[in-house]
């Protein structure tokens, strides 16, 4: 199409030829659809069992979760580190994938144990909360430090197995006092 401009008239743009109103609908929704009735698993009417209720389901979780759990570290979970005198000082959270890549660890492809502790003796205090430096392992036994107080002092502790739990020594510093790690 051309438009021609003529001097002194300003030029009109070109109009579009109009479409007839018989050609334009409204857009429609499409029709919604009824959702299907439930069957019960014995084909009478009414709801579905449940999967717990059918059974179905419940122990292929059981064995993958077993079997997830069968692959972390020795460490992995939460502890209580008490003194010999039963008293809790610390609640201990470990993530030890057991040397397995993980892709929730620090170093993915060569994690190492991390966790984190909270003072039980001042469970709502400022600083009474927070994340290991260093969680070592020297054959059977563990080393682990973490800074702790107002202003943060490190505490080492050092653990040896004793059946299903750890015993061992808290050093604050230089004062070592008898522990005992035991999961929760």
């Amino acid at each position: 199409m051309m438009a021609a401009v003529v001097i002194g008239q300003t030029p009109t743009p070109p109009v579009a030829s109009p479409v007839p109103a018989a050609s334009v609908q409204p857009a429609q929704a499409p029709p919604a659809a009824t959702p299907a009735a439930p069957v019960a698993p014995d084909g009478e009417n009414g709801p579905p069992a449940s999967n717990a209720q059918a059974g179905v389901g419940e122990s292929q979780i059981r064995t993958g979760y077993q079997t997830a759990e069968a692959t972390r570290g020795a460490l992995d979970g939460r502890w209580r580190l008490s003194l010999d005198g039963g008293q809790v000082l610390y609640v201990f959270q470990f993530s030890d994938s057991g040397g397995a890549p993980d892709p929730r660890a620090t170093t993915p492809m060569s994690p190492q144990v991390e966790g984190a502790w909270r003072d039980m003796r001042r469970p709502d205090g400022l600083n009474a909360s927070g994340m290991f430096e260093t969680v070592r392992r020297y054959g059977a036994n563990i080393t682990i430090v973490f800074d702790e107080g107002d202003p943060p002092q490190p505490q080492t502790l050092t653990l040896q197995p004793l059946g299903s739990a750890w015993t061992g020594d808290l050093s604050i510093a230089g004062v070592r006092t008898r522990v005992t790690m035991t999961r929760e």
